[in-house]
C-alpha cells in the first residue's frame, strides 16, 4: 500500500467517524462510489473506533496514522544507520520501534537491535528521554542487561539507540517450553533479579517489567530489555523529568499500584512488578482476575482488590511431571508468603529490595526460615502501636535492655575468636590458592587426561572452576576473574573476556563499594573490553566512570590510574582526537614515572602508542625515533626474541613506509611476523593480520609472487575461521585478485576479482561504494583480457553508483574516470 493510498484512508476516516452512521453512510456512499476496497479499509477502522471503550478513544483518533508509520517502517529495511544495515522489524510500541540489523562495514560479523523514536509522539518530550536513555544505559554493563553499542541522530533528527541483539525466548515461553521444575523458575528468577538490583545500585528503575522484557538464550541466560522508560533515582536534573505522570508508559497488567495512580514510582514499585512475573512463572497466571483487559478495569481491579494466593490458583504451567498438585503443594506456605508480600499494594510493606526479595527466595530454596510473614499479626500489632504509642515504646526500650546485656557477652566471646578465625582463613586461602593451581596445571598431564589439551582448554577448566575452589574467598575470584579475563583477551577471545571482566566488577563492587581503586580498575578493565569490541559508547561512558572513581578515592598516583589513563588516550587516538590522546597520554607517562618501582614494561607501552599518535600527525622522526626507544626498551626487558616486539615491529614498518623506506618497512613486517607466528601459532587471527600486512607492502613495491604467497596464507587461515561472506575474507580475495592482475595471471586474477564483486553484492546494500570499488577492479581485468563492452558496462555502472554517493573531486570518482580513460584509450589501439 502507498502512502498516498494511506493519506486518502486517513482523511476519509477524519472525515466520518464523529458522524452518525447515517451521514457515514452518505459519505462513504459518494466517496468510495468506485473504490469498494478503500470503503472496507475505512470502515474496518471505524468499527474499531465504535467498540473502543472511552479510555481508547483518543488513541483510536491517531489509529491510521499509526498504520501509516507501520508503511513507513518497512521502508527501513535495507537502509544503513551508522555501521549496521537494517534487515527486520522487531517490535514497535511505547516509544519506539525495533529493528535488527547487522554491521555492514567490512570489520566483523556482529547482529544489533536499532531502536527509533517513535513517530506521532511529542518529539520535544521523547527525544529528551531518548538523551537520558543513552546516558544511564551506557553504564549498565551487567551480563544478563543488554548492551547499549552506540547511540546517535538520523540525517533527519531521529534520535537511536544501537543495543545487543538478544536472541532469545520470553522467559515465561523458556520455563514451559524447557518445562522447568518450581526450583529451576525460580534459580532463573533470581538471576533477573541480580539484573534488576544492579540497575537499582546505579539508581535506575526499570518500571515496565514484564515477560516480553525479558529473552532467555537458548544456553539458558536471561536478559533484561527495555529501559526506555526507566527513569532515574534522582531529585534532580534529569531524575525530575522522569517522575512525570500520565505519559502512560507501562504495561497495566505489571504495573505497581503507586504507578497506576501516578505516584512516585522507587525500586519497590520493581520489586512489585518482579512479584506479578514470578507469579506468572509459577502459576501461568496473573494474582488478578481482571473483568476485561480495558486499562480502566484492569486499573480498579489492582488499586482495590487484593491478589489472590498463588496455591488457589489454577494451575496451567507444564514442569514435566504432569502433577499439578504437586505444584500446588509448593507453592502453598512460604511461596505463598513471598509472593504476597511483594505484592502488598503499600510500597512500605513490600521487600525492601530486589535483593532482600531474591535472598527471600534462596532461604526457601535452602530450607531456612523466609524473612516474610503472612498479613496477619504483624501488620495489626503495627496498628496497636499507633494507637497505643507511649506503652509500646516503653515495652521496647526494656527490651532492648536485655538484649544489650544478652549482646554485650556475646560480643565479648566473638572477639575472643576473630583472631583466630582470621588466622584460618589465610591458611585456608592459601591452601585453596594452591589447589587451584595445582589442578590447573595438571589439566594439561596427557598421563593424567589421556590427552594433551591447549591452553585454552586449560583455562576454560580454570575459568569454571574459580567459584567452586574459593567460595570463602569472594576477594580471590574476583581477582582471578580480573586476571584471566586479560588472558582471554590477549588472546583474541573478547566474549569471554567480556564476561570475566563484567564478573569481576560486579564482584569487587560488592566486596569494596563504588569509591575504591579495584572497582574503578576493574571499570578500566570493563572500558577497554568494550573498546576492543568497538562498542565506542559505552566504552567511553565506562572509561569516564572508572577515572571518576580515581579521582573520588583521592588522584593518589597508582599503576591501575595510569593504565586506564593510557588506555582512555588508545579510545580517543582510535577516534582521532589526537589533542585529548596526547594529554591523556602525557598524564599517564608523568604518574607511571612518579611512582615507585619498575614500570618500564608500562611506559614502553605508553611510548609505543604515543609513536602511533605522531605518525597521525605527520611527525614522521619523532615516530622513528619514539618506535626505536621503545623496542631497544622491551629488548632490554624480555630479550629480542618476545612477542611484545612484535606490534612495535608493525608499527615502525609503516613510519618507515611513509618515509620511503619500503625495504626496512618489509623487513620490520617479517620480524613481526615470525614472532607472531612462533607465539600465536599458525592459525591465529593476529598471524593472518600480520601475514596480510606483509603481503599488502610487498605489493606496494612490486613484489608480487612473495605478495600473493603471504595473501594466500592470510586467506588460508581466515577461511577457518571466518565464513565466505565476511568483509576481511571477501577483501582478502580483491586483494588477491589485483595482485594476480598486476602480475599478469589475468585468469587467476578474473576468478578472485569476480568471487570478491560477487560475495560483496551478496552481503552488502547495493548503494555502498565499496560495490562500486570492486565493481571498476573486476571491470579493470576485464579490460586487460580485452573483454571491452563487459568490462565498459560494468565500469559505467560503478561509475554511476558512486555519483550518487561521492563528490565528483573524490579520489574515488576520479579512480573511475580514469580507469574508463585508460578503456577508452585501449579500445582505439585495438
Amino acid at each position: 500500500m502507498t502512502p498516498e493510498r494511506w493519506s486518502h484512508i486517513r482523511e476519509l476516516f477524519t472525515a466520518t467517524h464523529e458522524l452518525s452512521a447515517q451521514e457515514r453512510k452518505k459519505e462513504l456512499d459518494d466517496a468510495c462510489v468506485d473504490d469498494p476496497a478503500l470503503r472496507s479499509e475505512v470502515e474496518s477502522l471505524l468499527a474499531s473506533y465504535d467498540t473502543a471503550d472511552e479510555f481508547f478513544r483518543p488513541l483510536e483518533k491517531n489509529l491510521v496514522a499509526t498504520a501509516a508509520e507501520q508503511f513507513i517502517s518497512n521502508e527501513k529495511i535495507g537502509t544503513v544507520i551508522g555501521s549496521y544495515r537494517i534487515i527486520r522489524q522487531l517490535a514497535h510500541g511505547g516509544m519506539g520501534e525495533v529493528f535488527e540489523a547487522v554491521r555492514d562495514d567490512g570489520k566483523f560479523q556482529k547482529r544489533v537491535a536499532i531502536k527509533f523514536v517513535r513517530l506521532g509522539l511529542s518529539q520535544k518530550e521523547i527525544i529528551r528521554r531518548f538523551e537520558a536513555e543513552r546516558q544511564f544505559l551506557a553504564t549498565l554493563v551487567h551480563p544478563n542487561i543488554a548492551q547499549l553499542i552506540d547511540a546517535g541522530t538520523t540525517d533527519d533528527g531521529v534520535p537511536y539507540l544501537i543495543m545487543e541483539f538478544v536472541d532469545g525466548t520470553r522467559i515465561d515461553a523458556y520455563c514451559d517450553a524447557h518445562k522447568l521444575s518450581i526450583e529451576e523458575r525460580l534459580k532463573l528468577f533470581q538471576i533477573v533479579c541480580s539484573a534488576v538490583q544492579f540497575a537499582h545500585q546505579n539508581l535506575v528503575v526499570h518500571r515496565d517489567i514484564k515477560p516480553g522484557n525479558i529473552l532467555v538464550s537458548s544456553d539458558g541466560t536471561p536478559k533484561l530489555l527495555d529501559f526506555g522508560i526507566a527513569k532515574l533515582v534522582s531529585e534532580t536534573g534529569i531524575g525530575e523529568e522522569m517522575t512525570r505522570t500520565g505519559m502512560g508508559f507501562m504495561t497495566p497488567e505489571y504495573a505497581s499500584p503507586e504507578q497506576i495512580r501516578g505516584e512516585k514510582v522507587t525500586t519497590v514499585s520493581d520489586v512489585y512488578s518482579l512479584g506479578v512475573l514470578l507469579y506468572k512463572l509459577l502459576t501461568g497466571q496473573k494474582p488478578y482476575e481482571f473483568k476485561s483487559l480495558v486499562p480502566f478495569d484492569i486499573s480498579r481491579t489492582i488499586l482495590d482488590t487484593e491478589p489472590t494466593k498463588p496455591s488457589t490458583k489454577e494451575i496451567v504451567i507444564d514442569v514435566g511431571d504432569g502433577n499439578r498438585e504437586k505444584v500446588r503443594r509448593l507453592l502453598k506456605g512460604d511461596l505463598d508468603t513471598i509472593l504476597l508480600m511483594a505484592l502488598r499494594k503499600e510500597p512500605s510493606r513490600r521487600y525492601t529490595s530486589v535483593e532482600q526479595f531474591a535472598n527471600d527466595i534462596e532461604r526457601y530454596l535452602q530450607g531456612m526460615p523466609v524473612l516474610a510473614r503472612p498479613n496477619t499479626l504483624p501488620y495489626r500489632s503495627s496498628k496497636f502501636v499507633q494507637r497505643h504509642r507511649a506503652g509500646a515504646v516503653a515495652f521496647v526500650i526494656v527490651n532492648l535492655a536485655i538484649a544489650g546485656g544478652i549482646g554485650g557477652v556475646i560480643w565479648q566471646a566473638r572477639e575472643a575468636h576473630k583472631e583466630r578465625d582470621r588466622a584460618q582463613a589465610e591458611t585456608q586461602k592459601a591452601e585453596n590458592i594452591n589447589r587451584f593451581l595445582n589442578d590447573m596445571i595438571s589439566e594439561g598431564d596427557p598421563f593424567r587426561n589421556g590427552k594433551d589439551i591447549t591452553v585454552f582448554q586449560m583455562l576454560e577448566n580454570a575459568s569454571k572452576n574459580i567459584d567452586r575452589g574459593f567460595s570463602s574467598s569472594p576477594e580471590t575470584v574476583a581477582d582471578l576473574y580480573s586476571t584471566m579475563g586479560t588472558v582471554y583477551m590477549n588472546l583474541a577471545h573478547n566474549a569471554k573476556a567480556d564476561s570475566l571482566f563484567r564478573k569481576a566488577l560486579l564482584l569487587k563492587t560488592h566486596i569494596y563499594g563504588q569509591s575504591h581503586r579495584k572497582v574503578a580498575e576493574a571499570m578500566g578493565d570493563v572500558a577497554l573490553i568494550l573498546q576492543n569490541q568497538e562498542m565506542p559508547f559505552p566504552a567511553d561512558s565506562m572509561y569516564k566512570l572508572a577515572l571518576g572513581a580515581f579521582h573520588q578515592i583521592g588522584d593518589v598516583p597508582c599503576k591501575e590510574y595510569a593504565g586506564v589513563l593510557a588506555n582512555y588516550a588508545g579510545f580517543f587516538q582510535i577516534k582521532g582526537n589526537n589533542a585529548m590522546a596526547d594529554s591523556l597520554t602525557s598524564a599517564s607517562l608523568t604518574m607511571f614515572k612518579a611512582i615507585p618501582g619498575d614500570y618500564r614494561d608500562e611506559i614502553s607501552l605508553i611510548m609505543g602508542n604515543l609513536a602511533l599518535l605522531k605518525r597521525t600527525e605527520g611527525q614522521l622522526d619523532a615516530a622513528d625515533s619514539l618506535n626505536r626507544v621503545t623496542i631497544k626498551m622491551k629488548t632490554e626487558l624480555f630479550g629480542a626474541d618476545h612477542y611484545k616486539l612484535a606490534y612495535q615491529y608493525h608499527n615502525l614498518s609503516f613510519v618507515l613506509a611513509d618515509k620511503g623506506d619500503n625495504e626496512g618497512a618489509i623487513a620490520m613486517l617479517n620480524k613481526s611476523l615470525e614472532l607472531t607466528r612462533k607465539f600465536l601459532g599458525d592459525e591465529h587471527p593476529e598471524t593472518a593480520f600480520a601475514e596480510k600486512t606483509l603481503g599488502t607492502q610487498l605489493y606496494n613495491v612490486k613484489r608480487f609472487s612473495e605478495a600473493a604467497f603471504h595473501v594466500e596464507q592470510a586467506l588460508r587461515i581466515q577461511s577457518k575461521l571466518l565464513p565466505e561472506t565476511h568483509r576481511t575474507r571477501i577483501g582478502l580475495y580483491e586483494l588477491l585478485g589485483k595482485i594476480n592482475r598486476d602480475a599478469g595471471q589475468l585468469v587467476q586474477a578474473g576468478k578472485n576479482l569476480r568471487k570478491a564483486f560477487d560475495l560483496r553484492q551478496r552481503s552488502t546494500p547495493q548503494d555502498t561504494t565499496v560495490i562500486a570499488l570492486y565493481g571498476l577492479e573486476l571491470g579493470k581485468c576485464l579490460m586487460l583480457q580485452g573483454r571491452f563492452a563487459q568490462a565498459e558496462s560494468l565500469m559505467r555502472n560503478s561509475q554511476a553508483r558512486l555519483r550518487g554517493l561521492v563528490a565528483d573531486t573524490s579520489s574515488e570518482m576520479l579512480k573511475a574516470n580514469a580507469y574508463l580513460a585508460e578503456l577508452n584509450t585501449m579500445k582505439r589501439k585495438n
